[in-house]
């Protein structure tokens, strides 16, 4: 296959197939030597044309969903209505989950950390501080705490709650969506809506069923 013919649909063809391979037989059980094998001839180098390592290609994996959240126009008439937007768009994410346990992922890997804490502080975070401040000046939102309003759902449910899925309780969970509910309201934030805690009871209730 030519390197550079189509070089979208090839790192699109490995994400795909890595993907499987990743749930079939568990993240660390996978080798590139494995993905190269099920590419239909597709070379070494194509794939690392592509990515430097297996660990780039599980970031490529778990980063989609939110390379599209930050791309996307977030839907509400003012800033905590678009804050919650996107909120219910990723905690709604349910497959994305999924893949996470069948690939049997350890979180807690330094590499995924890293790239956990990258995306968060230079992509998320700065997004959402800009719909922070949308808030406080259309009033939808009335805080002195505009930065740090943003960092805290961002590192909240990114980092503390999201690398530690697979191990959470469905009754941990429901009390850390609880325990971030009281903090935002307690800066004047009420972005946790009726809608979002029932979305994260779903998918409390949903992570409770995976992991049987």
């Amino acid at each position: 296959m030519s390197r550079n013919k189509y070089p979208e649909k090839s790192r699109e063809l490995i994400i795909e197939v890595s993907k499987s391979l990743f749930i079939e037989k568990g993240f660390d059980k996978t080798s590139i030597q494995d993905i190269i094998n099920h590419l239909g001839g597709m070379t070494k180098g194509v794939v690392y044309h592509h990515f430097k390592s297996k660990m780039d290609i599980l970031s490529a994996i778990i980063g989609i969903d939110d390379d599209k959240l930050l791309h996307e126009e977030w839907i509400g008439s003012n800033g905590l209505e678009k804050l919650q937007y996107a909120i219910v768009q990723s905690l709604s994410d349910y497959k994305k989950f999924s893949t996470l346990y069948a690939m049997k992922i350890s979180l807690k890997s330094p590499s995924i950390l890293f790239e956990q804490y990258n995306v968060s502080y230079n992509f998320l975070i700065p997004k959402i501080n800009e719909v922070v401040k949308l808030g406080i000046t259309d009033g939808s939102i009335k805080t002195n705490f505009q930065e740090e309003v943003a960092e805290i759902i961002v590192i909240y449910f990114n980092l503390i709650i999201g690398l530690r899925i697979n191990e959470l309780t469905q009754q941990e969970l429901i009390r850390k969506f609880e325990f971030i509910r009281n903090i935002l309201e307690g800066l004047n934030v009420p972005v946790i809506s009726d809608e979002i805690f029932s979305t994260m009871l779903d998918l409390a209730k949903y992570i409770s069923t995976t992991k049987k």
